[in-house]
């Protein structure tokens, strides 16, 4: 697609993705906050406020509307009521079950007791009470139980071998590995929000999108993943120069790939949402850019102050600079 035309198109996807926002945000406080408010008043320190900025903001409002809202494009749907709950409460238990891996010191086997609600894996603080609550949410308002396991396994599964983030012995290239086989999983498993029968050619599509949006979030999440002692590939890269090249080359292809699995204008509408993700990480990465330029010939960010690592992406100057990404890529 031209950058003629993208001109003229991103006015009205970026209408579209601010209403979607205003939707989804009124929808979380109505709809969660039941889940919420007893455990703001009722809370055992295992729950940090983070953990509800993630359920209410960072995932509660992005992972519906970006990824969500760009399945529905693919699929010729619109997000229903249902679709809305069950993409909300995936949302809401993303944070939540990274952690169990991240920040805590949980067996992968209770971790997946916890996942089945099994009786035998009952919830011993506010956090595992909270994740067991939104899944029995999940299994309320799904129709398709099964599936939604058989999906949860891949991300689980995907989960367990990304303890060797933690690993000062895994080199980058395992790093990209881990990160991009977590992120698809991950999208396949959002995708059982939609009841829609899923094909292998979208199963695909599905696996590298969801690898190219994992790599996104390693490369907004330096900060908090240093701070959790987790390696990722934008933590562990040298030159932010190679991880920028790495994600344009990694962006053309899977697009090039979707595009040409499913030809048609649902997957195009589709990659029109997922581009605000890569737009604003392209910003986050100059942001990187500048960050390394100023402090030497190597980006090291264990080094760096809070403020060096944490792009506005809220700020006039980088989302204008988002928008020419996305037009002119």
């Amino acid at each position: 697609m031209s950058f003629v035309k993208n001109l003229f198109l991103f006015p009205k996807r970026l209408s579209s993705v601010q209403n979607q926002i205003k939707a989804q945000k009124a929808f979380v406080h109505k709809y969660l906050h039941p889940f919420l408010s007893k455990y703001h008043t009722n809370n055992d320190g295992s729950l940090t406020e983070y953990d509800f900025e993630k359920i209410t903001n960072y995932y509660g409002i992005g992972s519906p509307v970006l990824a969500g809202e760009g399945l529905a494009h693919l699929l010729n749907t619109s997000i229903g009521l249902k679709e809305r709950k069950i993409l909300t409460l995936m949302a809401a238990i993303t944070g939540l079950f990274d952690d169990f891996f991240d920040r805590s010191i949980q067996s992968p086997s209770r971790i997946k007791g916890l996942m089945k609600l099994s009786h035998e894996t009952p919830p011993k603080n506010a956090h595992e009470s909270l994740f067991h609550d939104l899944v029995t949410e999940i299994l309320v308002v799904s129709s398709n139980e099964k599936r939604l396991y058989e999906y949860a396994q891949n991300v689980f599964d995907a989960q367990v071998s990304s303890l060797k983030q933690k690993d000062s012995n895994t080199n980058w290239q395992d790093l990209f590995d881990i990160t991009y086989k977590k992120g698809g999983e991950s999208l396949l498993f959002y995708r059982c929000s939609f009841s829609n029968a899923i094909s292998e050619q979208e199963t695909q599509c599905l696996l590298k999108i969801g690898g190219l949006i994992q790599v996104c979030n390693d490369i907004f999440d330096v900060n908090k993943d240093i701070k959790e002692g987790i390696r990722t590939i934008a933590t562990e890269i040298k030159d932010i120069a190679v991880l920028k090249k790495k994600l344009q080359t990694l962006y053309k292809e899977t697009f090039e790939y979707c595009r040409i699995a499913i030809p048609n204008n649902y997957m195009e509408g589709f990659l029109q949402q997922i581009k605000f993700i890569i737009s604003q990480s392209l910003v986050a990465l100059d942001f990187y850019q500048k960050t390394q330029n100023n402090n030497g010939k190597t980006f090291t960010p264990q080094k760096y102050p809070r403020e060096s690592l944490i792009c506005d992406m809220g700020s006039k100057k980088h989302l204008l600079k988002a928008s020419y990404y996305w037009v002119f890529n």
